[in-house]
């Protein structure tokens, strides 16, 4: 059975939640430049705090297996989210093992994910963003798109 450091973010801390609701208050809103920077930040923070709470950013050797994990974080102006992708790659040291790899699009406000993307080797394992699944990496990249514009 293949899991996805994905799914330990359903069990957030409440404390997030209450700094993640602090950080975004209104749904709808114009921004001035200067707001939209120190949005722009907080997201940042946020996406920090919360990738390093679920993720290591250091490389590290587990078994047959060196696993690295990065994020990006983006603060979308029109959807006023914040958001963190997050990406762990499991590169096999063996031939005959399978490397794999895992993305995360989540929704920090309200910690959710909004999409996940699983595979072993060549076979997708998990794809999907909000309800719509697909069936390959591409696909989950073209489906994230609009959670990553400005």
């Amino acid at each position: 059975h293949f899991t996805t450091p994905a799914l330990s973010l359903l069990g957030v801390s409440r404390m997030f939640l209450l700094i993640a609701t602090l950080v975004f208050t209104t749904n709808s809103f114009a921004a001035t430049a200067k707001e939209y920077y120190e949005f722009q930040e907080k997201c940042r923070k946020s996406a920090d705090e919360v990738f390093h709470k679920h993720w290591d950013d250091n490389p590290a050797i587990f078994g047959d297996y060196m696993i690295s994990s990065s994020y990006q974080n983006h603060y979308n102006k029109k959807l006023n989210k914040c958001i963190l992708w997050a990406t762990t790659n499991s590169a096999s040291l063996k031939k005959e093992y399978k490397s794999q790899i895992s993305m995360t699009l989540l929704d920090i406000q309200e910690n959710r994910d909004i999409g996940v993307f699983a595979s072993i080797g060549m076979e997708v394992k998990q794809c999907f963003v909000d309800n719509e699944d697909c069936s390959s990496q591409l696909e989950w990249v073209k489906l994230i798109i609009p959670y990553m514009e400005r």
